[in-house]
């Protein structure tokens, strides 16, 4: 049985294979691998996505950059789907469970990790607290007709849930990204941004879900920092 799930893996450099060798081989098909930054063994290579804008990875929008090109250029097309980092590995079975999850209802959200409202609104360090940021991007989603729902936030980018609430957020996401990069860009260390992007990923999320679920136990994070310098 092929599942309707697909979860795009991003990585620079090289593929992990023991990311995801206890997988089995239904699971293991869900994946597909996008290179960024002219790496090699890539099933979607970013660089060459029709809509492309490369000042996006100059500028460190990291893993952010790649999800908005994904859904620009309509790479999501199963039922559910999500971004990963290239260093999260995978236990059998995991990704079973997460369509499993999905499935019976399909109003949440499925993360590696899951942050609370403290965290998500409370970590100025990271950007988020400042310029406003956050009443802006609560703004822009009102604007839309959207409010938050789900009490708890994905983290790490990384979020699994139906495709077409991908489709529904990814172009307000797009637009507070645009926003909080321009108020950024000339004071603030990079690193900042890429989080704050994460942050703005995460209310969107739980503006079209009901849930996130913590699977910490069945997908764990390698942190191959050393190894793969993701971007």
């Amino acid at each position: 049985m092929e599942l309707e799930l697909e979860i795009f893996v991003i990585f620079h450099k090289k593929i992990y294979p023991e990311m995801y060798s206890e997988l089995t081989p239904e699971e293991y098909r869900c994946l597909k691998f996008v290179a960024v930054n002219n790496a090699l063994g890539g099933d979607i290579n970013e660089w060459e996505l029709p809509i492309y804008n490369q000042s996006w990875q100059d500028t460190k929008w990291m893993n952010g950059g790649v999800n908005h090109h994904l859904i620009l250029n309509k790479k999501v097309t199963k039922r559910f789907s999500g971004f990963v980092q290239y260093d999260m590995k995978f236990k059998t079975g995991s990704i079973l469970y997460i369509w499993e999850q999905l499935s019976r209802n399909p109003n949440i959200g499925v993360s590696l990790r899951t942050m609370n409202m403290t965290m998500l609104v409370g970590t100025s360090t990271f950007g988020f607290g400042d310029w406003n940021l956050y009443e802006r991007a609560l703004a822009e989603y009102s604007s839309h007709g959207l409010s938050m729902k789900s009490k708890n936030f994905p983290l790490f980018h990384m979020c699994i849930m139906e495709s077409s609430k991908w489709y529904e957020i990814m172009p307000i996401v797009l637009d507070i990204d645009m926003m909080a990069f321009e108020s950024m860009k000339s004071t603030d260390p990079w690193y900042r941004f890429a989080i704050t992007t994460e942050r703005n990923l995460a209310i969107g999320v739980s503006c079209v879900v009901n849930d996130v679920l913590d699977i910490g136990e069945l997908v764990s994070h390698e942190r191959l920092d050393g190894q793969n310098n993701t971007f």
